[in-house]
This record gives C-alpha cells, sequence and structure tokens, in this order.
C-alpha cells in the first residue's frame, strides 16, 4: 500500500512539475512578445540578409523554368498519346 502510494505521489509531482515548467514557458514567450513595431523591425533586419539574385541570375533562372516546363508538357502529351494509342489498339475503338 505504502508502494502505491509513493507511485502516486511522484506521478503527482511529475505532473506539478510539467505544468509549472509549460507556466513558466508561456509566461516567458508572453514577456518576449514585442509590439508590431518590432515585428517589423525584425522582418526589415532579415530582409537585409537575403541575398538577392543579379539580373543575369534572374533571367537565367527564368528559362531553366520554362524550358523544364516545356519539356515535362512534352514529355507527359508523348506518354499520354503513346498509352491513347494502345487502347484504341487494345480495345478497338476510338474517341
Amino acid at each position: 500500500m505504502a508502494d502505491k502510494n509513493n507511485e502516486k505521489d511522484k506521478d503527482a509531482k511529475k505532473k506539478s512539475a510539467f505544468t509549472a515548467a509549460a507556466n513558466r514557458a508561456k509566461n516567458a514567450n508572453r514577456e518576449n512578445r514585442g509590439g508590431l513595431r518590432e515585428y517589423f523591425r525584425g522582418v526589415k533586419v532579415e530582409i537585409k540578409k537575403v541575398v538577392w539574385p543579379t539580373r543575369k541570375e534572374l533571367v537565367l533562372y527564368t528559362w531553366t523554368v520554362v524550358v523544364t516546363c516545356i519539356a515535362f508538357s512534352l514529355a507527359i502529351w508523348a506518354v499520354d498519346t503513346l498509352f491513347m494509342q494502345l487502347l484504341k489498339l487494345t480495345l478497338g475503338f476510338s474517341f
């Protein structure tokens, strides 16, 4: 019986310690919050860290995306056409 009481006491202490830690963390987050002005200052600082592509890089990346999209579109069209022809031959009907 004493062992069960000890286990219950340990569980209760763990739960209360966990709850206390969670409350401390919640209060710390509330204290560290700034206002809207602080948020936008932080955004401005982070934007300054961004390495923006040059115009030449941007044009190159854009063409890469366009060519890749065209290549995938043609590949999907070719596979679709092939499957459609196989269906027509196998099933003997047309659309």
